[in-house]
């Protein structure tokens, strides 16, 4: 029997910390989000990672890093035109 609570035991460590691990990752998807969008992963992509079901529900979550996108994309263009 002890055997058996022995591993009873482990797997409860095992999903403490596999839930505390989801809940990094469930608070921080902004920081991964924006960090891929200056990368310039396409947005398909960073919502396949993130587990959306679709490209548009990234788009409408995370509108503020694509505005943030445009104006990085604004400000490349005039140091391009500056040239």
């Amino acid at each position: 029997m002890n055997k058996i609570y022995g591993y009873a035991r482990i797997s409860r460590k095992e999903q403490s910390i596999d839930r505390q691990i989801r809940n990094i990752r469930a608070a921080c998807p902004d920081v991964h989000v924006v960090q891929e969008a200056e990368a310039g992963v396409p947005v398909k992509v960073v919502s396949e990672r993130l587990g959306h079901s679709s490209a548009k529900m990234t788009l409408d979550v995370y509108a503020h890093v694509i505005a943030h996108q445009q104006d990085k994309a604004v400000a490349a263009l005039e140091k391009y035109m500056k040239e």
